[in-house]
């Protein structure tokens, strides 16, 4: 643990890159420490575009989901706010995680990851999702566009804890060659293939009454 504090961290990771380790192991405070590089950071946000406006072109046609489009509208411009802040930022001067080294990730409690993005005109199934999931995919992104699908294990008790839409998040960190090669790119496609959306009544929160749930 005293080489992953603060002031011991940057010698820790320079190991990390120098040496010719079977496997390294470090707390997820570290993980996250050490930054992807600009040009990673913009290939994938640039792909996350993509996919918005894919998702865009595709909900604009349905009438019920006018309120969904207006904002991933909004999210568009925020995203391409947020890339542009990000790339003119200045770089920590240490080492980036494709400097290190790591070809091949095993990541315990993942279900702390589940709160990737997504997006979907399904009633409270779309969320804007978490830094540190984002984090987590996109480098899981930079190592199957280098040493190709195999790059990745999760560890975790509990795959599905709050929404049947943790599933899809699964599946997108540990297989999404399988969901490529099956035709599925957004949450909608992946809900559409596997799942039934029923609608039944549950009691309101706030008592007085059942209302719809789908």
């Amino acid at each position: 643990s005293e080489d992953l504090t603060k002031d011991n961290r940057r010698l820790f990771m320079a190991k990390v890159a120098t040496g010719d380790w079977d496997a390294v192991i470090m707390t997820r405070g570290a993980f996250h420490s050490v930054p992807v590089s600009a040009e990673t950071e913009q290939a994938y946000l640039q792909r996350e575009q993509a996919t918005l406006r894919a998702s865009l072109t595709r909900m604009s046609d349905d009438p019920t989901s006018a309120a969904l489009v207006k904002r991933i509208e909004r999210q568009l411009v925020q995203n391409e706010e947020s890339t542009r802040r990000k790339l003119d930022q200045r770089r920590d001067e240490g080492l980036t995680f494709e400097q290190l080294g790591i070809d091949y990730l095993m990541v315990d409690e993942l279900h702390d990851y589940k709160n990737l993005r997504i997006v979907s005109s399904i009633r409270d199934a779309a969320h804007e999702g978490s830094k540190r999931a984002t984090d987590l995919d996109m480098r899981l992104d930079y190592l199957r566009r280098t040493h190709g699908d195999r790059v990745f294990t999760g560890a975790t008790a509990t795959p599905i804890a709050n929404s049947i839409a943790e599933a899809y998040v699964m599946q997108r960190y540990l297989r999404p060659d399988l969901l490529e090669a099956a035709g599925i790119s957004d949450f909608d496609s992946w809900a559409a293939t596997f799942g039934e959306s029923t609608t039944e009544l549950e009691m309101a929160p706030e008592g007085g009454g059942f209302r719809p749930k789908t």
